[in-house]
């Protein structure tokens, strides 16, 4: 089961041993980036040329990432969370940030908000091409209690990316259809047309966001 260690026992010389068989978070990005090459040839050249970093105390959102320069970084807990498929997804998802430019045309946008529509469009894209996606997860807090993360939902099927978000002046409601057919620029227009038609200050939902 995830989070308990698992092990073997090996004959090594005669001897009867104990080989602790669980990976190190660093150890399951390389086996998600190793296994797409079997499963996505093309996601598997985009995660090789990338350089693969752990986050540092304090830095990131506590799952993974990248930076315009091309690097990748994970958490240990939040990788530790991911099951071998959906390490494929996550890989893909941050790979496609990076191959379609995303932080560079941010622009004046609000940079939360735009990284919300990016996921939207990043997600359909993993999703349609069969990977899958984690959902939800566990996130330690600046004063050590775990809270929980969830993924930007979209529906491969419906093309549809519909979620809410609670509000100090009720909760915010989000939907964008035909998801596949638009950049993610649409997308981010769409966000915003549909917070003021809700009376919900982009200023608002920009504070509330993480990253």
């Amino acid at each position: 089961a995830r989070g308990r260690s698992r092990e073997a026992d090996v004959i090594v010389g005669g001897l009867k041993m104990a080989v602790n068989l669980e990976l190190k978070p660093e150890e399951k990005v390389t086996r998600g980036i190793c296994d797409l090459q079997k499963s996505q040839p093309f996601f598997a050249h985009l995660s090789m040329s990338m350089k693969v970093h752990r986050y540092q105390p304090g830095q990131g959102m506590g799952t993974m990432g990248v930076d315009a320069k091309g690097n990748m970084f994970f958490d240990d807990n939040f990788v530790n969370q991911a099951t071998p498929p959906q390490m494929q997804g996550i890989i893909c998802h941050e790979c496609l940030h990076a191959a379609l430019q995303h932080m560079h045309r941010v622009g004046s946008r609000y940079p939360k908000i735009s990284n919300l529509a990016q996921d939207v469009a990043v997600n359909i894209m993993v999703k349609k091409s069969g990977m899958e996606l984690m959902e939800k997860w566990k996130i330690k807090g600046e004063d050590g209690k775990m809270y929980e993360g969830a993924g930007v939902p979209v529906d491969p099927n419906t093309d549809i990316s519909q979620f809410s978000m609670p509000m100090q002046t009720g909760k915010l409601e989000i939907r964008i259809d035909n998801v596949s057919d638009k950049p993610w620029e649409a997308i981010y227009g769409e966000m915003i047309d549909q917070m003021h038609k809700q009376k919900k200050s982009p200023d608002e939902v920009e504070s509330q966001l993480g990253g």
